[in-house]
This record gives C-alpha cells, sequence and structure tokens, in this order.
C-alpha cells in the first residue's frame, strides 16, 4: 500500500490523510475506521495521563510550599516547648 501510496503522490510515512486513503480503497473503510478509533483512545489516554502529571506537579508544589510557610513561621515564632506530663 506505501508503494500504492508513493506513487499516487501521497506520504508513505504518513497514515491519516495518505496511506490510509489507499487503505480504504484496497481493504474497505473499517479498517481504516479501526486504526482511526484506536488512534482517538490513544490520544486521549495520553491527554489523561499529562494531565494526571500535571495535577501532581501543583499539587507537589503547593506542599512545598505550604511548608515553607510553616517553616518561616515556626522561625520567627520561636518553636513552642513540648508540655510536660
Amino acid at each position: 500500500m506505501r508503494k500504492e501510496a508513493a506513487g499516487n503522490g501521497y506520504n508513505t510515512k504518513l497514515w491519516f490523510n495518505s496511506v490510509e486513503i489507499i487503505a480504504s480503497v484496497e481493504i474497505g473503510p473499517e479498517t481504516v475506521q479501526y486504526v482511526s478509533n484506536i488512534y482517538k483512545y490513544y490520544l486521549a489516554y495520553k491527554m489523561v495521563v499529562e494531565r494526571q502529571v500535571k495535577s501532581t506537579e501543583v499539587k507537589e508544589k503547593i506542599e512545598r510550599r505550604k511548608r515553607q510557610v510553616l517553616e518561616a513561621t515556626t522561625v520567627t515564632l520561636g518553636r513552642f516547648p513540648e508540655p510536660q506530663p
């Protein structure tokens, strides 16, 4: 199919809007639709993972900042002695 795509002026290294056109004609639209659906799921999962990573980074940054503020407050106010039983 890549050879035929190249013969028709398509980029053989790309599936979408290139080899998929030849595949649709030769194999049928079901295969092309299947590949398209798999790619959509891949993109969706990739975006979910990227968002989770970003969310984790933001949460860690907030926790670091809270610790910094707490440490600065402790230094400024001094440490209180632990109550004795």
